[in-house]
């Protein structure tokens, strides 16, 4: 009882790492079942803790373990958020839709802190809400094989809808509180369903389940049985860990490749476009230079090998953006490109992929 209080904090960090080291893809159907099964008991346990409060319940045998209800929601609750933040950070963008990984990580340490808390309907039918749109928004497409915004709002929608279903079972046990009160909590869930779709809307939320599995700039690119070759410019021996070209030495007939394998599930084919961009430093701003449209087919670990090439380019500051149809960002690669009398200059080292 001493240390009662270190007891959340260190709840949490097993919680995550243990996540962390055993989900697999996202699209293992072991994965996902276990995780609809924390779903369903979280559907079970919340209306049965309800009932039991309000003594609508006789049963000895769910008497007996009445005091633990409250503990298993917790858990339920800590590691739908904590597998969430782990599937939606591989597929965030540092510099965009970081942000929502950051609030599902916050609401996983929230819940063990929540233990006394959690008996409160307006906070579980949030949580509810939000671990139930989350999970249907990747695992939806997965069972579709297509990826589109439209999926996201049946996701949402279809989350909203079982929670009111949920009330509406609460209702008719006669176990809401008064009919203005309940009002209120029906109307939570619905504002966190449009601030969910605004997020979406507004390129905040990540395009789960894609994920960008690396990307990189390189001189030249060749295929070697079934895997390809990406030369890039040896560095200085002191830059020990750069696999990069940076900056980019660009000679006349020289040909530009960006490369961006990105995971997509088995059976999911979507479309991603490359987005070259160039700082113009007249107007002080990012201009679009180029786009290109590849197409991903789902299925491979590593992800789909997705490379576009340029030969002609322009010195100065240079970025690749991944995005997927509806302009949602993957990731991106700044860079700068310097020009050069001819190519003879460096010495090119390859990786394989």
């Amino acid at each position: 009882m001493k240390h009662r209080k270190f007891w959340p904090l260190a709840s949490f960090a097993f919680g995550f790492f243990l996540d962390a080291i055993s989900l697999g893809r996202i699209d293992h159907l072991a994965d996902n079942l276990r995780l609809l099964a924390f779903l369903g008991l979280l559907y079970w346990l919340i209306p049965l803790t309800h009932m039991l409060a309000a003594k609508r319940i006789q049963s000895a045998r769910l008497l007996k373990y009445e005091r633990f209800y409250p503990l298993a929601i917790q858990f339920l609750f800590g590691g739908l958020f904590s597998a969430h933040a782990i599937y939606y950070f591989q597929s965030a963008s540092f510099s965009q839709n970081i942000i929502f990984v950051i609030l599902l990580l916050s609401l996983t340490l929230g819940v063990e802190f929540l233990e006394n808390r959690l008996s409160n309907l307006y906070l579980q039918l949030s949580f509810l809400f939000l671990v139930t749109a989350s999970f249907l928004a990747f695992f939806l497409p997965i069972l579709i094989g297509s990826l589109s915004s439209v999926i996201f709002r049946y996701a949402a929608l279809t989350a909203l809808a079982l929670i009111w279903v949920m009330l509406g079972f609460l209702y008719y046990k006669k176990l809401m509180p008064h009919p203005r009160e309940s009002w209120r909590i029906a109307a939570l869930p619905a504002l966190f369903c449009g601030l969910l779709l605004w997020l979406y809307q507004v390129n905040l939320i990540p395009p789960v389940p894609l994920s960008l599995k690396h990307s990189g700039i390189y001189h030249r690119v060749q295929k070697v049985g079934n895997n390809y070759r990406f030369f890039y410019e040896k560095a200085a021996w002191w830059k020990f860990w750069t696999d990069q070209d940076h900056p980019f030495h660009f000679a006349p007939g020289d040909t530009i490749i960006a490369f961006t394998p990105i995971f997509a599930p088995t059976g999911l084919s979507t479309d991603i476009y490359h987005h070259w961009m160039w700082y113009n430093p007249v107007k002080g701003e990012w201009q679009q230079y180029d786009l290109i449209k590849l197409e991903v087919q789902g299925g491979r670990d590593a992800g789909y090998r997705a490379y576009t090439r340029k030969r002609k380019i322009s010195s100065g500051e240079l970025r690749l953006e991944v995005k997927t149809g509806e302009g949602h960002l993957l990731g991106s690669h700044s860079f700068e490109v310097e020009k050069v009398e001819n190519n003879q200059e460096y010495e090119l080292r390859y990786e394989t992929f």
